[in-house]
């Protein structure tokens, strides 16, 4: 792969004929014309570190990047001293291969990254308030790789908040970022992601997560942000009686490409997941979900259910659904569905006859579509930025 060229995911024959690929543009991916950030001054990392705390009150723990680059850690003593590791690495050794397309961003993601964070609760730790990260791009024009790595102990408890941010400055920059969390027996984990970078800008995120016996693993992606976004999601039901909760809202605008694929993995007898996405999109946006659920012969019992619900709000946009099931067992409940709709018209007229202009209006309704997703967050600190970041793309 050389920089400055049109990044090609594999053979263009092939994927020709593969369904889950056909509706992506592949002439918004490149690996071209990015710089390396360099590490602001402290005097201007202030202010983000200062909104990044404002926004992360009553949290066990928080860390800022800037840039790519940690410029802040905290964690609380009483959280320290219990043993947990929350800190920032430059040095990550993933264990897990990454499939759904996305080998040549893992590639580029191993040679180039520098920092990240690792995180492990030991066994018997249960902890309520979250750990937050806030990543926050300042420089246009640049590349950035986040790493993390999660690790919670047998019945350990833990949260995790963590935010991709931009300011105004932040233009036509890319991101590929890998993590992997991993939950031992009858551990407990939730996640929120929220990201909101700027609209000329490319997003692609790698993610792996593995449940151990009677495991429960909860997530909650928003995806607000960037004019070109993929996901890929590799939830893992590896114990008996696992349980991978996990949502998606994205809310996709002007020219935005949002792309989620994901895999629910059961390996393992008795284990749940259940996975719900949710589209909102406005004028020529276009979202693409492509969801299998995979059942190994031996994961008999298995309770499978995956979702995607989509909510066009323009004549020109494109919502693209593409569920799958691929089951070895015979003895499982598996389901999946995709629904695509509008607003209630006479809703909206209600609304607008009672004085609210016609974008709140719409951002009401639409809210309310969104909710089931926003509700499920860990915390409210992300319910309300989701909702202030919404109400900007409704004009509202």
């Amino acid at each position: 792969m050389t920089d400055g060229k049109i990044l090609s995911c594999g053979d263009t024959a092939s994927l020709a004929k593969d369904e889950s690929w056909r509706f992506a543009r592949f002439s918004r991916i490149g690996f071209g014309g990015f710089s390396t950030p360099k590490s602001v001054p402290a005097e201007i990392a202030e202010k983000y570190i200062e909104e990044s705390c404002r926004r992360a009150l009553g949290s066990s723990g928080i860390l800022v990047f800037v840039d790519d680059f940690p410029v802040y850690a905290k964690i609380e003593d009483s959280v320290l001293s219990q043993g947990v590791i929350f800190e920032t690495q430059s040095d990550f050794a993933f264990s897990e291969n990454v499939g759904l397309g996305m080998q040549a961003f893992a590639e580029r993601h191993a040679k180039a990254s520098r920092y990240g964070f690792y995180l492990h609760v030991p066994a018997d730790l249960r902890l309520e308030e979250p750990f937050v990260v806030f990543r926050w791009q300042l420089a246009g024009a640049t590349e950035m790789f986040p790493s993390s790595r999660v690790e919670i102990g047998n019945n350990a408890l833990a949260k995790l908040c963590e935010f991709y941010c931009a300011s105004p400055e932040a233009t036509g920059t890319q991101t590929i970022a890998r993590s992997e969390t991993r939950l031992g027996n009858a551990a407990e984990f939730s996640r929120d992601i929220v990201q909101a970078i700027d609209a000329s800008s490319k997003i692609f995120r790698m993610e792996k997560v593995s449940a151990a016996e009677n495991a429960i693993a909860r997530g909650v992606d928003f995806c607000l942000g960037a004019g070109t976004a993929r996901t890929t999601t590799e939830l893992c039901a590896d114990g008996n009686g696992a349980l991978l909760d996990w949502r998606a809202l994205n809310v996709a605008a002007g020219e935005q490409e949002i792309d989620w694929r994901t895999i629910q993995r059961h390996t393992a007898p008795g284990a749940r997941s259940n996975l719900l996405c949710k589209n909102a999109l406005l004028e020529r946006s276009r979202t693409i979900f492509s969801g299998n659920i995979l059942v190994d012969k031996i994961a008999q019992q298995t309770h499978a259910v995956q979702s995607c619900r989509n909510l066009v709000l323009s004549e020109f946009a494109e919502a693209h659904s593409l569920p799958g099931l691929e089951i070895d067992a015979n003895d499982v409940h598996c389901s999946h569905g995709a629904t695509t709709g509008t607003l209630d018209s006479e809703q909206l007229f209600y609304l607008m006859q009672r004085g609210l202009p016609d974008a709140e209006a719409r951002m009401l309704l639409t809210l309310g579509f969104m909710d089931e997703v926003i509700n499920a967050c860990a915390g409210c600190a992300v319910a309300d930025f989701v909702r202030e970041k919404i109400g900007e793309k409704f004009g509202a």
